[in-house]
């Protein structure tokens, strides 16, 4: 089943100070979508409201124009997959445990999971290089094998829709590239990607479409190809730039 999930006319405040103002967008099924723009445009914001982690002042987000808040938390976790910014465990667990925390949604417990659970535990922990980890407990882990362990329990949840803010972060060049090759894997087998980025050259480079943020508001959300130009990177940025084709060189601050 294809799922499109949907924003419309969101608003998010603190303490009366607009977050989002306004936002509408609508994710492009089975493509791989990054949102991108400078620190402070609301796209932690915005993620968090597409999964229901930060209630909207105004709008409503929805799943095949189903409002989201009409779903309970153990449903909306089987069709979401959220991986946060800030990522901890409250305690230290061996790799393969909390990769297996992406099986609660479905109302397993990690002594009690079903070969269909276990499969999906295995498959995460092969994809994201797991393996040779999955006895060492995560507090000994490098802040890179760490980021790993959380995308392979986002992955694990077998969610339609994986919503991933900064998922690159602490991965080296070699990390950063698998990373996305999973990313577009699980898009080309069948699932809807949505990624905070601040490299605009990786960005560029595989990304299906660009949501373009600043000051709470999308300036632009097209293809990746129609928006990625000097005027847009300009306008979001104020930075000047040269783009040919998907790549993409940074010249220096506008004057």
């Amino acid at each position: 089943m294809t799922l499109r999930l949907s924003a419309k006319n969101l608003s998010v405040n603190a303490r009366k100070e607009p977050l989002l103002s306004s936002v509408s967008l609508d994710l492009a099924p089975n493509k791989l979508t990054c949102l991108i723009g400078p620190n402070g445009a609301g796209k932690t914001t915005l993620l968090r409201a597409l999964t229901g982690f930060r209630p909207a002042d105004e709008g409503d987000v929805f799943l095949n124009e189903k409002p989201l808040s009409s779903l309970s938390i153990p449903e909306r976790a089987r069709l979401i997959s959220y991986l946060p910014q800030s990522r901890s465990l409250a305690w230290p667990l061996r790799v393969r445990d909390a990769v297996a925390l992406g099986r609660f949604a479905y109302g397993g417990q990690t002594s009690a999971m079903n070969p269909r659970d276990k499969d999906a535990i295995d498959q995460a922990l092969i994809a994201c290089e797991l393996t040779q980890l999955s006895d060492r407990r995560t507090d000994t882990l490098s802040g890179g094998e760490l980021s790993r362990v959380h995308l392979a329990r986002a992955l694990c949840s077998q969610a339609p829709i994986l919503i991933a803010d900064e998922p690159l972060a602490a991965l080296d060049p070699r990390q950063q590239l698998q990373t996305l090759g999973l990313v577009r894997n699980f898009v080309e087998t069948g699932g809807t990607a949505c990624l905070v980025l601040h490299d605009l050259a990786l960005a560029a480079r595989h990304a299906d479409q660009l949501i373009w943020m600043k000051s709470g508001q999308i300036l632009h959300h097209d293809a990746t190809e129609t928006t990625l130009t000097p005027d847009i990177i300009r306008a979001v940025f104020d930075v000047e730039s040269e783009v040919s084709d998907r790549s993409v060189i940074i010249l220096g601050p506008c004057l």
